[in-house]
């Protein structure tokens, strides 16, 4: 995490800067979701959505691995919708 926070920091690009900030938007934490690879997908896509639609943005977000494991999403039931996590309704 450190190696990208020092180019987040050292990169002038708009686009470097926007992943910087969505991540501290949506939040995951690497000591609970505790895999590497998710937590380098949920930065790229920040890096694809970086300066587009926000609504989109929030879509993908909500469906990351990274994202489901953090907000405890495997608690969340129709039945019983998990206070950390409330899909996005579509239509």
């Amino acid at each position: 995490m450190k190696w990208w926070l020092s180019t987040a920091y050292s990169d002038k690009s708009v686009r470097e800067r926007m992943v910087y900030f969505w991540s501290n938007h949506f939040v995951v934490e690497a000591t609970k979701v505790k895999n590497p690879q998710m937590l380098y997908k949920i930065n790229s896509l920040f890096r694809t959505f970086s300066v587009g639609n926000l609504k989109d943005l929030t879509k993908a977000v909500g469906k990351e691995p990274a994202m489901l494991i953090y907000l405890d999403g495997i608690k969340s039931t129709k039945q019983n919708l998990n206070e950390n996590f409330c899909p996005l309704r579509t239509g």
